[in-house]
């Protein structure tokens, strides 16, 4: 495990408040980015899709993250299902777009990313050789509500 991937786990740990299982692989829902579930004992995976891009992959991570702090995951047995073997059909899609607790975690995950880009920047700003992501994950490991 690199640094970067270490620091990754203690924030994903401590924005969720309990230990999370990250999984850097499609989701079993079709199509989607992220997914947070719950196994059958209770631990706490999110599925992250390999995206191109740093940005979008820590926005996606904060927004299942979001999803784990909020305790909207659980168990549905998604958790077993290989990457994209769920498919969801436009009613599903239209369904999903309107769920209120996909505006709840949208909510924590901006303001997280908020704290982030404004504490991270000041870690940046002292400590020059470390990359915005390292100062953005420090940041949220102060977070507190």
């Amino acid at each position: 495990m690199t640094d970067i991937d270490a620091l990754i786990q203690r924030a994903a740990n401590h924005l969720a408040g309990e230990p999370v299982i990250i999984r850097w692989r499609d989701p079993a829902a079709e199509g989607a980015l992220g997914q947070a579930h719950k196994t059958a004992t209770g631990a706490a995976v999110v599925d992250i899709a390999n995206l191109t891009s740093v940005e979008t992959t820590f926005r996606v991570l904060l927004h299942e993250l979001a999803h784990i702090r909020l305790g909207h995951a659980v168990y549905t047995g998604a958790v077993t299902k290989p990457p994209s073997s769920i498919p969801r059909n436009e009613p599903r899609r239209a369904a999903w777009r309107v769920d209120t607790r996909e505006t709840a975690a949208n909510e924590l995950a901006a303001r997280w990313l908020a704290y982030a880009e404004k504490q991270g920047g000041q870690i940046l700003n002292n400590h020059l050789e470390a990359s915005p992501l390292e100062c953005y994950l420090r940041a949220l490991l102060t977070w507190r509500e």
